[in-house]
C-alpha cells in the first residue's frame, strides 16, 4: 500500500508541472565541442613543465528547469590532455537562467562533481573533485534547437595538486520537454 501511495505522489509531482504549460524549456540536452587551457606539473607542455596549455575535447549538459529562471545542470566533459592521457570531469550544479523573452537567454551554472585523469596507455590515472562556475548565453536559432556558448572555470583536485582551468564550449541546444 506504501507503495501505490509514494507512486500515486510522485506521479502528482511530476505532472503538475506539465499542466501549468510555461513557455520555457523543462528538460534540455545540449553537446559541442569544448576547450581548456589545462596546467598539471608532470603532464602538459612540451617538456612536462606543467605550463598551461589548449586542450580540445567533447562536451555535453543536461539539464532540467524548475522554474523559467532557475534549473538543475549536469556537465560532462571528457578532454585529451596529449601524451595519452585524458581528463573525464562530471559535475552537478544549480544553472540559473535569465529569460526575457528574447532570443537571447544569459545564463549563469555553478556545481561540484568528480573527475578522472588517466594514462590511457598504462591505465594509471587519479581520481580528483571538480568545482564549476561560470557564465554564457543560448541564442534561438528556431523553436527547440539552440546555438550555446559557455565560458567556465573548472577547478580540480589530482593526487593532490590542485589545477584551475579556464575553458569555452560551443554548441547546439535542445529542448526535449516543455
Amino acid at each position: 500500500m506504501v507503495r501505490i501511495i509514494v507512486a500515486a505522489a510522485l506521479l502528482m509531482i511530476v505532472s503538475v508541472p506539465a499542466m501549468a504549460q510555461d513557455d520555457f524549456p523543462r528538460v534540455e540536452m545540449s553537446m559541442g565541442l569544448g576547450n581548456i587551457g589545462f596546467g598539471y606539473p608532470g603532464l602538459t607542455g612540451p617538456n612536462g613543465n606543467g605550463e598551461t596549455q589548449r586542450k580540445w575535447g567533447f562536451t555535453t549538459q543536461q539539464g532540467f528547469n524548475f522554474t523559467n529562471w532557475i534549473g538543475f545542470e549536469n556537465s560532462f566533459a571528457a578532454y585529451s590532455m596529449g601524451n595519452d592521457v585524458s581528463l573525464i570531469s562530471n559535475t552537478f550544479g544549480a544553472k540559473f537562467a535569465f529569460r526575457g523573452g528574447g532570443p537571447v537567454t544569459p545564463f549563469a551554472v555553478a556545481g561540484i562533481g568528480g573527475g578522472y585523469l588517466t594514462n590511457d596507455r598504462s591505465g594509471y590515472g587519479f581520481s580528483g573533485f571538480n568545482t564549476r562556475i561560470g557564465a554564457g548565453f543560448e541564442y534561438g536559432a528556431s523553436d527547440g534547437i539552440r546555438l550555446k556558448v559557455d565560458l567556465s572555470r573548472l577547478g580540480s583536485k589530482f593526487g593532490g595538486v590542485s589545477n584551475g582551468s579556464v575553458g569555452i564550449t560551443a554548441g547546439i541546444a535542445f529542448t526535449l520537454m516543455n
